[in-house]
């Protein structure tokens, strides 16, 4: 018995009609304040700026805030540096505490932000991961961490191979690199499925420095949304744009 199956196609024809938009942008004087507390001795850096209504514009800095730090005993001030850089540094020798809260207050004329975030512990940090690429005979880093986890983590990889041979005359952008990555204790499809990465790939005898940092649940919460919309973005699952949240008070934004 032939039994005969029927294929019923259809094809379907939509029009495109062009839209012209008039667009009136809005001045957005808001400062956006960039800040990461750590317990290691070094000059911690606030950084302030000015909103930018384009992607990758360069933004205006904020000269001339006094800044300070208050971690509950003590109170220091930040001197920006260099001067008109709109970034501002502790001392050298300041390293914050665990379980301690920290406020920050800028002073810009006649406006005043604040915000404030408690230091947590980090957990240890595990092996990395990598492999070797056999059509290139380079290294490249395979895994890092797991997407998710009860403690948010951000990872920080600082690689150099400027001194290996055949490779310490090239410029600085081509034989060092910084890889950040992100554990959030939640799991978004927009990050599993997150369009792909160019490979990085270094030579034998590359030094890895790697950090872990902890993550408050709010600047968790920061950082999810941010790279929601950047490093996220382009994949099978897209977020809608939207205000990342913030710790300022009103009138500035960041975190």
């Amino acid at each position: 018995m032939r039994r005969w199956i029927y294929i019923l196609g259809l094809c379907l024809a939509a029009c495109e009609k062009p839209t012209e938009w008039t667009l009136h942008p809005q001045p957005d004087d808001r400062v956006v304040v960039e800040g990461l507390l750590t317990n290691e001795k070094k000059a911690h850096r606030i950084r302030l700026s000015r909103a930018v209504p384009e992607l990758n514009q360069a933004a205006e800095p904020v000269s001339g805030a006094d800044v300070s730090l208050f971690d509950g005993d003590t109170t220091i001030r930040l001197a920006e540096d260099p001067p008109g850089s709109g970034s501002y540094l502790t001392d050298p020798s300041y390293q914050g505490v665990v379980d301690k809260t920290y406020e920050l207050v800028v002073q810009l004329d006649t406006q005043t932000f604040m915000a404030s975030a408690t230091m947590i512990p980090v957990t240890p940090l595990d092996p990395l991961i990598y492999s070797k690429n056999n059509d290139n005979g380079l290294y490249f880093i395979r895994w890092i961490n797991e997407p998710y986890a009860a403690d948010p983590a951000m990872y920080k990889l600082y690689l150099d191979w400027s001194f290996v041979e055949d490779y310490d005359s090239l410029p600085a952008d081509s034989n060092t690199a910084q890889v950040n990555s992100y554990t959030f204790n939640t799991l978004d499809v927009s990050q599993l499925f997150a369009p792909d990465r160019e490979s990085l790939f270094f030579p034998e005898g590359t030094i890895i420095i790697e950090k872990k940092y902890s993550l408050t649940p709010e600047y968790s919460a920061f950082l999810r949304a941010l790279v929601a919309e950047t490093e996220w973005r382009g994949g099978y699952f897209d977020s809608q744009a939207a205000n990342l949240p913030t710790n300022l008070s009103e009138g500035a934004i960041g975190f």
